[in-house]
């Protein structure tokens, strides 16, 4: 990611998977791409970069950044890390990161290392948080297919506390595939996945739940699709979600969509039909400007008859949005118990100058690299948080007042290791995708928190599990729609609590009932699929926070332009039809982004940059197609050539090795389609094939006719001339 003494051609390599998506611009200095290193020392000023920070960035021969050093620090800069170091194998492959005190300092405060198996499969991911990598240090791990059965597939995952997943392909379709449709917690198969087509998941069942399973399935609904799968329309868009567990419905939403496949409407159809005070609060309906930014939303009972819906009844909160033409909010209306008005103002780099409304509400302030040094609370309008960050643009620290709120510390890839609120520490241990598998607190040695990742999305969540000293204690399995996690169950199937979101993703809780509740449960997993620090409020997307206050990131997209015209804006505003990766870049929503065939193919991915990695797989398929075409070019000359050659054989002794070749194969010589075939033992005579006992009248002064000769041709010979006699001896031994 760009640091506070980084330029946007600065560039190292960062691991993430393919279901979350590469740095891409980070992986450049390996090999090729858009960016390059240079091993300068800089000085950033109010241009955008920060005065008094300098960055001294070297490279070796093959342009790899060894070494990221802060040489001078500015005011409010954090202090806690001044060095990442960098290492790779003899194969190019980064194999250890190190983040230090200082730049001359040779103990890494923590350290990451990675290990390969000796297909080049990742398959170790070693995460020290004090100190350096050693005997002693929890690590993430991947298993794979031997290779035995030609295939290098996934088999599994290893926690860091021993615990280990089971991927399975159970279904003929699934083996042949390597697509898995299992998958198992220990010894406990958690859930299936059932597939249309391809790659596209139409059905999870949550098997592990107590009497019947909880299940997920397009395949029943009211969509307009001529087929089963009517949670589909004839576009593939999500029209309906049903969860179940046996016949009873625990969740169930519907959608309609515009002309330009934006979300129109959300119809909560589980509170319609449960009845009562609730029934007709729940429903969604949206309306957008030309560049399909969302300008108003309305929350209560939809109007009109599906699919049709033409607005909103018995309102129960009615926003609006205005913005300039970068996406910035001009202006905000949001019509409901505070009856807020506000308005906002920006200068060219798109920082919030000032905002009005309601009293006592924060004023932004940004550093001269583009960081947020105070920022409005999420949910507190008047509460002032004051940030510190990094030099590498990372958030170390929140304050309200004189109180810490949060501090982070993260590891040389930006992964956040560690969170402290003031009085416990949580440590994160991370998979390819960039998810937490568990979490522990303070210096305890087994998890208080182990996620379930789920085989086709990294926003599949199945279960979280919670310990307390070492005990498990609660079982929690997430439901969602088209786009957000929508409730909870247990391990039984009942429903804990249930959630709505703004269109920014400001989260409501709700009983089963879909009455309000005041808590989450202990359930962090919401907005789109990311995690909510309670704390602070913020959604930590990996490598910027989001405030749903605001609407914005509080700090300058890495990637630059490349995520958006307007670093700040979020999924260009267009928020129930995009989501967001990592913090860099908003993305087409579909629940089925990609499927997870075997890790080998996400590190691939994670080290080259998703762009980049796509680009260079679309070039591959090219050159693929130019040889196949050639082959097949090939493949026709031979024919072409095998049939010149057979028009010219009239030998019989020729004739009888082809016809060897091509018809028989050594086991069934004898007998082929359910047909005794003879052959003469010796040839000196006329020599006669008879199939069922009749002539085919062909002889050595009589070839082969040319119909059956071409037929031998076609049959795809399998067998080689010097079987010719073995076989002869199994099936025509002499008298």
């Amino acid at each position: 990611m760009l640091g506070n003494g980084d330029t946007a051609n600065s560039s190292v390599p960062v691991p993430v998977a393919a279901s979350g998506i590469g740095n891409g611009e980070k992986f450049i200095a390996l090999a090729s791409g858009p960016s390059a290193c240079h091993g300068t020392a800089l000085t950033y000023d109010g241009t955008g970069r920060r005065s008094g920070v300098a960055i001294s960035k070297g490279t070796d021969a093959t342009a790899r950044v060894p070494t990221d050093v802060v040489r001078t620090l500015g005011t409010g800069i954090d202090s806690t890390v001044q060095k990442i170091t960098y290492h790779y194998d003899n194969h190019m492959r980064l194999s250890k990161v190190g983040s230090y005190a200082t730049p001359e300092a040779e103990t890494p405060l923590n350290e990451v290392s990675f290990g390969y198996n000796s297909f080049g499969q990742f398959c170790a991911d070693r995460q020290e948080h004090d100190g350096a990598v050693d005997g002693d240090t929890l690590k993430v791990g991947y298993s794979y297919e031997s290779g035995g059965n030609n295939t290098l597939r996934s088999t599994g995952m290893i926690y860091p506390s021993g615990v280990s997943t089971t991927v399975k392909y159970t279904g003929t379709e699934a083996d042949k595939l390597s697509r898995p449709d299992v998958l198992a917690l220990g010894v406990t198969d958690e859930v299936s996945y059932r597939y249309l087509g391809l790659g596209r998941v139409v059905g999870t069942s949550y098997t592990a739940i107590a009497t019947d399973p909880v299940e997920m399935t397009y395949e029943t609904g009211t969509g307009t699709a001529s087929d089963k799968y009517s949670g589909l329309d004839n576009f593939g868009r999500v029209v309906e979600v049903l969860w179940e567990q046996g016949t009873a419905v625990i969740e169930n939403v519907t959608y309609g969509y515009n002309r330009a496949s934006n979300r129109q409407w959300r119809r909560n159809q589980l509170a319609h039909n449960s009845g009562g005070a609730e029934a007709g609060r729940h429903d969604n309906f949206y309306w957008y400007d030309g560049l399909y930014q969302v300008v108003q939303r309305q929350l209560g009972n939809l109007t009109g008859t599906a699919p049709d819906y033409t607005g909103i009844d018995n309102r129960q909160q009615n926003e609006d949005w205005c913005y300039d033409s970068i996406g910035n909010w001009n202006h905000y209306d949001n019509e409901d118990d505070s009856n807020l008005s506000q308005s906002r103002s920006h200068n060219r780099a798109n920082e919030i100058t000032s905002v009005t409304n309601p009293a006592g509400v924060v004023q932004p302030a940004y550093d001269k690299v583009g960081n947020q040094t105070s920022d409005i609370a999420p949910g507190n309008w008047d509460t002032r948080y004051d940030l510190k960050w990094d030099a590498w643009n990372r958030l170390v620290e929140v304050k309200d007042g004189s109180t810490v709120v949060q501090t982070n510390a993260y590891d040389g890839l930006t992964r956040r290791i560690t969170s402290n609120d003031g009085t416990d520490t949580t440590h994160y241990y991370y998979n390819t995708a960039w998810r937490a598998v568990e979490q522990y607190m303070n210096s305890d040695t087994g998890p208080e928190r182990r996620h379930l990742w789920g085989l086709h999305s990294r926003w599949d969540l199945v279960k979280r599990e919670r310990y307390e000293g070492g005990i498990l204690v609660e079982k929690r399995y997430s439901l969602y729609d088209a786009m957000d996690p929508v409730a909870i169950c247990d391990e039984y199937g009942g429903i804990i609590r249930r959630f709505e979101y703004s269109p920014f993703g400001q989260v409501s809780f709700m009983n089963p009932d879909f009455s309000a509740a005041t808590t989450a449960e202990n359930w962090d997993f919401l907005f789109h699929g990311e995690f909510l620090d309670s704390p602070t409020g913020y959604y930590n997307y990996g490598f910027r926070y989001y405030n749903t206050a605001t609407g914005r990131w509080p700090s300058r997209d890495p990637i630059g332009e490349r995520g958006g015209k307007n670093l700040y804006g979020f999924v260009g505003n267009s928020i129930p039809n995009k989501f967001d990766i990592l913090g860099k870049e908003a993305e087409e929503y579909t629940f089925d982004p990609c499927i997870k065939f075997t890790y080998d193919i996400q590190f691939e991915i994670e080290q080259a940059g998703t762009n980049d990695a796509i680009r260079a797989l679309n070039k591959a398929n090219k050159e693929l197609a130019k040889k196949i075409n050639k082959l097949g070019n090939l493949y026709d000359l031979i024919n072409k050539g095998l049939e010149e050659i057979a028009d010219q054989m009239t030998s019989i002794e020729f004739e009888y090795q082809f016809a060897l070749l091509g018809n028989f194969s050594c086991k069934c010589c004898c007998k082929q389609n359910g047909k005794t075939t003879r052959v003469n033992e010796t040839w000196d005579n006329n020599s006669v094939l008879r199939l069922d006992g009749e002539s085919d009248g062909w002889s050595k002064s009589d070839p082969i006719p040319k119909d059956f000769r071409n037929q031998v041709i076609k049959a795809r010979l399998n067998l080689i001339l010097k079987n010719k006699n073995t076989c002869k001896e199994k099936c025509y031994p002499s008298p």
